[in-house]
């Protein structure tokens, strides 16, 4: 009767590693970008991740990004006077790892989210608007 209860414990840990990975990497999120979502990625990701792994969490918490420019992707958005953004940047691990075999895309560049409001620093304010409203 004692051996019953961990037999089963032992059952359903092995079954739940089991089904890890299974799952695949985690869904884009599709609803709203809010202020708060793009502060919340805070530490999520750091350089050298590789870039499947921290593009899909990002894209897990924030959806798609609102821009692209060469290999930055950025979250943007304007919520009144003020502005939220965050991004990072897709590298090449040969530009990094001269050594490496088998160089695949990694996480290079990650900010921290931001934000900023209309009177604030005038450079900050301006990027980010501009890259709220999808503009290169």
């Amino acid at each position: 009767m004692k051996i019953l209860p961990l037999v089963l414990l032992s059952l359903t840990l092995a079954i739940s590693c089991s089904k890890k990975g299974e799952d695949g990497p985690p869904k884009p999120f599709t609803g709203k970008l809010t202020g708060e979502r793009i502060m919340g990625v805070k530490g999520l990701v750091k350089p050298f991740l590789a870039w499947d792994k921290g593009y899909a969490l990002i894209l897990s918490r924030l959806g798609q990004p609102t821009l692209q420019k060469k290999n930055y992707y950025y979250w943007s958005l304007l919520e009144g006077d003020t502005c939220y953004e965050f991004y990072m940047s897709q590298e090449n691990e040969k530009k990094y790892f001269k050594d490496k075999k088998n160089p695949g895309l990694m996480v290079g560049t990650v900010s921290h989210p931001g934000k900023w409001k209309k009177d604030g620093p005038v450079f900050n304010w301006k990027n980010c608007t501009e890259h709220a409203k999808g503009k290169k």
